[in-house]
């Protein structure tokens, strides 16, 4: 209307133009309130109570479990394939094997104290003695092991084999600077009308371990009678458990059936460590050889042949070391063998 009442027309185009102005008002209207309406809701913003990630989303297949990131599991140890073993801490000892003829020198007179002379001189931990006089009138009836055994202050033993009408002894002996433990002294086989010999067998305690030593003295007169006797220190020696030295006089050469026997129950040193061809007998100028030290479960360091100053013997003389703790054994890990 006018300012006089009266009611004022409008130009035509001006009503054109407001039609269209309200038409398109009409059309943008619902366009905003959904478009505003599906930022809350579906697949495009978060659901009431929802927390969004921080951090960027995780990409992976529609109907994929989200990866969970877990603890790695340790591998457990394999099992043990074997063990590897080291020897525990050794003794070494010093052995001498020694036919000392009753301590007769070459003119026939008893020289005792010379062997007792030459042993120390030796320096041995143990003695293995062949052919050793106890209370013979022959030789002033002197208890010969136990006399050597106090000047040398060793343990002494004495197996005797033989014995005559005026109450003297012969056979075979052992000395040693450890405590003898045990002895016995086994008659071996012989033929009618041989000398009895026999096989002395001591334990021995060194450092805490035990030791077994033989004192061998095989016949000499018949290689059948010394195939006997082997044969039979085989069998007692194969039911003996502990670690071994079996020495002394087997009257018998390296290539004999005897000395083939008895490497089948011991290893012999001199093979092992000797330098030559340790010829024993005779004494002055040896062509054989006929004494031996052997061992089983010990180790040979050094083996030599000495010439003493009596008997028709020489003697050997040897250090081997004596595993004296046990062995120390670790678990070894890795492929079956």
């Amino acid at each position: 209307m006018g300012d006089d009442g009266s009611e004022q027309s409008w130009p035509a185009w001006v009503h054109t133009a407001a039609s269209i102005a309200f038409g398109l008002l009409l059309v943008a209207v619902p366009v905003a309130v959904v478009g505003y309406g599906h930022l809350f809701d579906g697949d495009g913003g978060p659901s009431p109570g929802e927390v969004l990630p921080s951090g960027p989303s995780v990409s992976g297949p529609s109907d994929a479990s989200p990866s969970v990131p877990t603890s790695p599991t340790a591998e457990p140890l394999p099992s043990a394939t074997g063990e590897t073993c080291v020897p525990g801490s050794t003794t070494d000892l010093t052995v001498v094997s020694f036919n000392i003829k009753s301590g007769h020198r070459a003119d026939g007179s008893v020289q005792l104290d010379l062997v007792a002379s030459n042993l120390a001189a030796w320096k041995p931990d143990l003695v293995l003695l062949q052919e050793v006089d106890k209370n013979q009138v022959r030789t002033g009836r002197v208890d010969q092991a136990a006399h050597l055994g106090e000047r040398l202050r060793f343990y002494s033993t004495f197996g005797a084999n033989t014995a005559n009408r005026a109450g003297g002894q012969y056979g075979t002996a052992l000395l040693s600077r450890y405590p003898i433990v045990s002895v016995e002294n086994t008659p071996l086989p012989r033929r009618p009308g041989d000398e009895q010999r026999g096989l002395l067998h001591a334990v021995l305690d060194v450092d805490g371990s035990k030791l077994s030593a033989y004192v061998v003295h095989l016949q000499h007169t018949s290689e059948a009678a010394r195939l006997s006797q082997v044969t039979k220190i085989r069998q007692i020696v194969a039911d003996d458990p502990l670690p071994k030295i079996i020495g002394g006089d087997f009257n018998a050469t390296p290539g004999s059936g005897v000395m083939g026997v008895a490497r089948s129950f011991a290893s012999d040193t001199w093979t092992a460590v000797g330098a030559g061809p340790g010829l024993t007998v005779p004494r002055d100028s040896p062509r054989r050889r006929i004494d031996y030290l052997l061992q089983s479960g010990l180790v040979p360091r050094d083996m030599q042949v000495l010439t003493p100053t009596v008997s028709d013997h020489r003697a050997l003389w040897a250090r081997m070391a004596l595993d004296s703790s046990g062995k120390v054994c670790l678990p070894e890990f890795g492929r079956p063998r």
